[in-house]
């Protein structure tokens, strides 16, 4: 792979480990949305990340469903969800909080939507490349979505410093002349001691 093109895909690789942070922070709005479904709904329990929650849930998925996004559900274990079957979850559980006569934060649900938009561009463009410029333009806008979903802003300037720091080369320091002809020095030494046994 060329360097170029291996600094590329290395931008990418770095722009899904930004957004594995923000579906992380899709998974705390969820658990706090369905938190709020069990107080306004007696007969639902507080999230467990187990079946029962899950069947929980599938009961308020429309029909139109995937089969592929009922099964992440249904285990009811959130952690194993993308941000696609995450942000189903938030719709159906949201729309039930409307109907009960709860409120949801518009803000909030108009940047879930913009997190699943530009997943959705990432990883549905056949492209698994970011030139610099490229990364710093998308990384810039992931950025600036989740920490609106709460992230911490230091946290993820943080978190791009060390994924900088993923496929670059150390500097190592060329022994200028010197250091090198007393390497060679030291070197013809001890071939001479080993060579007449003095050791």
């Amino acid at each position: 792979m060329e360097n170029n093109q291996h600094n590329n895909f290395i931008n990418h690789c770095r722009i899904l480990q930004l957004l594995g942070r923000g579906g992380d922070r899709l998974k705390d709005i969820f658990r706090h949305r369905w938190l709020i479904y069990s107080k306004l709904n007696s007969d639902i329990l507080k999230w467990e990340n187990d079946e029962k929650s899950g069947s929980n849930l599938l009961k308020l998925c429309p029909p139109e469903t995937s089969h592929e996004i009922k099964e992440k559900l249904k285990n009811g274990f959130i952690d194993l969800w993308d941000i696609t079957a995450t942000n189903i979850a938030i719709q159906v559980v949201s729309k039930e909080i409307k109907i009960l006569g709860g409120n949801n934060n518009n803000k909030e649900d108009s940047n879930i939507k913009s997190l699943r938009k530009a997943r959705n561009e990432i990883t549905h463009n056949g492209k698994f490349e970011f030139s610099d410029e490229e990364f710093l333009e998308e990384w810039d806008n992931l950025a600036d979505i989740v920490v609106k979903l709460g992230d911490n802003e230091s946290d993820i300037k943080e978190l791009k410093q060390s994924l900088m720091k993923i496929g670059q080369i150390p500097d190592i320091p060329i022994p200028d002349s010197n250091e090198k002809s007393e390497f060679v020095k030291l070197k013809t030494m001890a071939k001479n001691v080993f060579k007449v046994g003095i050791f």
